[in-house]
């Protein structure tokens, strides 16, 4: 089964999904616009999640985009940056959980280490990362 979960992001019809199997639930929620409410109750129902980590805020704001779109990016119809993510892992990651793909990062405005860093020192090793390839397919992700 899959679900659609609507998200705040400020595109019409912008949603998440969930994917719904065998009593596991695997969780694609990028483009989420800001950490809205729900969230919370939808990570902490999740066995693996790709969870969007699109910006570091350093390299946004140091970078080459115009000012209008940068407050669009950090808006609350715009993106989750790494903090953002690493956070919502922290408070809602539940021991359910048995990875995290960090996904939808930008190609201007975060690297893959960038954003790793940032999810272990907000979280320490307490939830396996991943990472989705920009270019192409990521490889196999098992849930279990």
């Amino acid at each position: 089964v899959v679900h659609t979960v609507k998200t705040p992001h400020d595109t019409d019809g912008s949603v998440a999904f969930v994917v719904e199997h065998a009593g596991k639930r695997l969780g694609i929620l990028t483009d989420l616009g800001h950490a809205f409410s729900a969230l919370g109750p939808l990570l902490q129902s999740l066995d693996a999640v790709f969870l969007e980590s699109n910006y570091d805020p350093k390299m946004l704001e140091s970078g080459p985009y115009p000012e209008e779109l940068k407050r669009r990016i950090v808006g609350r119809g715009g993106h989750i940056s790494n903090d953002e993510s690493a956070l919502l892992l922290k408070k809602h990651g539940s021991q359910r959980l048995q990875w995290a793909c960090l996904a939808h990062l930008s190609e201007e405005n975060n690297q893959p280490e960038v954003a790793l860093r940032t999810h272990y020192r907000v979280n320490g090793n307490h939830v396996p990362l991943l990472i989705a390839d920009r270019y192409g397919p990521s490889g196999v992700f098992e849930v279990k």
